[in-house]
């Protein structure tokens, strides 16, 4: 006979109650869920919270901006873009000056002085201008040394690999360039920058391609990795450029308008040996003039090797005017091994 009561058919309950099936077998009650216990019950209302609890934790990952400013190229996506959206880090104001574009000529950027410590060890400074009689010198040094090289490949029994070079060479000096100027047929296609709204600055591709006449003044925020503060463009200047440009790309890119961008968070990449100094008046321009949620720096050897799921590599980034070189051992940056050489390509 089992040990468990049961109730019995002529057993009568008390007139007006009831009791339920968990009462009456209480060994058969389920147990509550995993949501339920999180959100304090197993109902239906706990487990739709708790749902919308989740839903918002993956809308979180949709506000955050990732910035990657250069000296050429200016990136920016959102975290959760499979690519990065590009652009030219460069601007143009409009000026009150009789100041055009054909007068100006091809845009030309001031440059930043190189820090002094490493003045000492560049074998030619970019100050200086090359006359022909040291170009002459250049050249036929640099023949010497391919004559070299190519003598020690030959001597190894590797192919020579210049003869695509020469064919290049042998093409180009048969030929004349063709400049470009600009036609009726070109501005009835359309493709200069629309200036009908009389914009007050323009960034980008749209620089480039400014209609002849056009009264702006092109200016380049960043040099060599650092503010472009030169002759005639104060620190506040820079500030200002890159305010405008990084607000302008956001909103025309990733269309988000100006007043949300107090909903977004910021991720920062910078290079490993960035200027404090400059770094401390990019964070208060994202989060003081731009007014953003929060923002975040990062390096960007770090990212490079988290990218390539690697966490320990040799990092060689190679920019448009400067080349950075640091090792990444177990995810941390080692200051040890940062070298920055003042070219790129």
């Amino acid at each position: 006979r089992s040990a468990t009561a049961m109730p019995r058919k002529h057993d009568k309950q008390p007139a007006g109650e009831k009791r339920s099936h968990d009462e009456a077998f209480p060994e058969q009650r389920e147990a509550p869920t995993a949501v339920g216990q999180a959100t304090g019950g197993g109902d239906r209302e706990s487990i739709a919270a708790a749902q919308n609890g989740a839903n918002e934790e993956v809308s979180k990952d949709t506000e955050v901006i990732v910035l990657h400013p250069g000296s050429s190229m200016l990136n920016l996506g959102l975290c959760t873009d499979l690519t990065p959206h590009s652009l030219p880090h460069i601007i143009a104001y409009k000026t009150a000056k009789r100041e055009t574009v054909d007068e100006q000529g091809p845009p030309q950027f001031p440059c930043s002085p190189l820090p002094s410590r490493r003045r000492e060890g560049l074998l030619l400074q970019y100050e200086a201008e090359l006359t022909p009689e040291l170009e002459s010198q250049r050249d036929s040094g640099l023949e010497n040394v391919r004559q070299a090289v190519r003598e020690m490949r030959e001597s190894e029994g590797m192919v020579d690999g210049g003869g695509p070079r020469r064919e290049c060479v042998v093409f180009n000096s048969r030929y004349t360039p063709r400049v470009a100027t600009p036609t009726e047929e070109m501005e009835k296609e359309g493709n200069w920058t629309d200036l009908s709204d009389n914009p007050r600055y323009v960034i980008g591709d749209d620089v480039y391609y400014l209609p002849p006449g056009a009264q702006y003044k092109v200016f380049k925020p960043l040099r060599r990795g650092h503010l472009n503060v030169c002759a005639g463009v104060s620190q506040a200047c820079v500030l200002n450029q890159l305010e405008d440009l990084w607000t302008k790309a956001v909103e025309d890119f990733l269309q988000i308008p100006r007043k949300d961008f107090r909903h977004y968070r910021v991720i920062l990449l910078v290079p490993d040996g960035v200027d404090r100094t400059a770094l401390k008046e990019f964070m208060n321009v994202l989060l003081l003039r731009m007014e953003f949620a929060a923002a975040l720096v990062h390096q960007e050897s770090v990212c490079a090797t988290y990218s390539a799921s690697l966490s320990t590599a040799c990092v060689v980034d190679v920019g448009d005017e400067t080349t950075h070189i640091c090792c990444v051992e177990d995810g941390m940056s080692n200051p040890n091994t940062r070298v920055s050489l003042y070219y790129g390509g």
